[in-house]
């Protein structure tokens, strides 16, 4: 399809064959209203390229065209009252993108999406939501290293743990996690894969795909999420950020992250169980190859449902978070956003070497000097870009040993502001909720009965 040229005739499909069931009918709008999604983010994607050339006559005749293209989006969605089904008991052709059938709301306007979407700041672009529960579980910790050396002879490999202690209130509680690896290849022949920095790239930019209206879906009542997008989106949005992949690493992360068994337990509680995504539907190897244009679908993690639905989310600045090269540093900056939420010049923020270790299990070198130094690296990116203003580092030691590291860290006036601006949109979000009767209490893991599987 080419991009500035979508017949909108198209439209009128679904009436002039009138031997249709309701049911055909229904899953034709779908099927058009899904490819105009896919439409209108690649003119989006397209108006970007053009804002950043600075070519005036391409952005004017994008943002026409977008106009356009959205009403028609609009007038198609509205057309679908009920959930998109795939149709029944007809064979599947060839060509069918679906890995399996998927029921998957149309959209459902609730005010907890809506508030989830809506951000206290005129550069929408470049925020995001930080997830503070699901966010704070460990999951691409692994280094190609350490998974070489999980592997067995044959490829395979068992599952990796990790178990560490974080505050709930007053308490201290101990978690653990295992992580289950994707098995990838021909049967018989299976590989095991770990999910790692490129998968945590991935997520980051499918969570910034859900905030827009086109690409993301929310059901309030079955606590289910579900996020659209192209190997072409994600390809480019990476590429802008400077952390560029190809369609072929893409697919293979989308993959791990669908295949990778994830077993979070809260000790004495209970149990979670996910994939970072699910129920995926995605396009077959031919038509990807061909240019990697057609829309693909995944579930995120009930989790994260909840915490929308809770307003269990923060605001931050997720263009500078991309442009963080190190997971470690990343690790940090979420860490501070959803912790350090009264920002400011006379009161810093003080962590432990330890602490950072446990919590994010990313220093894992055998050699505590190394991981030391690894630490003093992403504190020194955290204040280049624009995080921390300074830093001190004290070292608490038994005789001449190293037994511990006390980092202060000290915003930047940027940083603050940008917590300001965090605070303010969870206390107008959460007057709104309360004003509309939504209860906010996140409930505990044996409460909410989580399990993706």
């Amino acid at each position: 399809m080419n991009k500035d040229k979508f017949n909108p005739d198209l439209i009128s499909v679904a009436d002039i064959e009138n031997d249709r069931t309701a049911e055909d009918e229904q899953v034709s709008i779908s099927n058009l209203a899904i490819q105009l999604d896919w439409f209108l983010e690649e003119l989006k994607q397209e108006l970007k390229v053009a804002v950043t050339q600075k070519n005036k006559t391409r952005t004017d005749e994008l943002v026409a065209k977008i106009a356009e293209v959205q009403a028609e989006r609009d007038d198609v969605w509205a057309a679908l009252p009920t959930a998109i089904t795939p149709p029944k008991n007809k064979p599947k052709k060839k060509e069918s993108t679906t890995k399996k059938d998927l029921n998957v709301p149309a959209p459902i306007k609730s005010m907890q999406f809506d508030l989830f979407r809506q951000f206290t700041t005129n550069y929408e672009n470049d925020v995001s939501n930080s997830l503070e529960l699901w966010d704070s579980i460990p999951k691409y910790f692994l280094t190609p290293a350490q998974v070489k050396g999980l592997r067995t002879d044959d490829g395979l490999a068992k599952p990796a743990h990790w178990e560490y202690v974080d505050r709930d209130g007053n308490n201290e509680v101990t978690f653990s996690v295992k992580i289950s690896p994707a098995l990838l290849g021909e049967k018989g022949n299976e590989k095991a894969y770990f999910p790692g920095p490129t998968e945590e790239l991935i997520e980051e930019v499918l969570k910034k795909f859900l905030l827009d209206q086109q690409l993301g879906l929310h059901d309030v009542s079955k606590n289910g999420t579900w996020v659209r997008f192209s190997l072409n989106n994600i390809e480019r949005e990476l590429a802008l950020r400077g952390k560029s992949r190809s369609k072929g690493e893409i697919r293979h992360a989308l993959e791990v992250m669908e295949e990778t068994k994830l077993t979070w337990t809260r000790k004495g509680q209970g149990t979670y169980k996910t994939s970072i995504i699910s129920e995926v539907v995605k396009v077959d190897r031919e038509k990807y190859e061909k240019g990697g244009t057609d829309l693909w679908m995944a579930r995120l993690p009930t989790l994260v449902s909840e915490s929308i639905n809770k307003l269990k989310y923060r605001q931050f600045n997720y263009l500078r978070l991309m442009d963080l090269g190190d997971s470690l540093s990343r690790w940090i900056y979420k860490r501070l956003i959803n912790k350090y939420k009264q920002a400011a010049m006379d009161a810093p923020y003080s962590i432990h070497f330890k602490t950072v270790k446990q919590l994010s299990a990313l220093l894992q070198q055998k050699d505590d000097r190394g991981n030391r130094q690894k630490m003093l690296s992403a504190l020194s990116e955290l204040k280049a870009a624009g995080v921390l203003s300074e830093f001190k580092i004290e070292e608490i030691k038994t005789g001449r040993a190293v037994i511990d590291v006390k980092y202060t860290l000290t915003p930047s006036d940027q940083f603050i502001k940008e917590q300001k601006a965090a605070n303010k949109r969870q206390s107008d979000a959460s007057l709104k909720a309360q004003q509309e009767g939504i209860a906010l209490q996140l409930n505990t893991i044996e409460k909410l009965n989580l399990d993706d599987e």
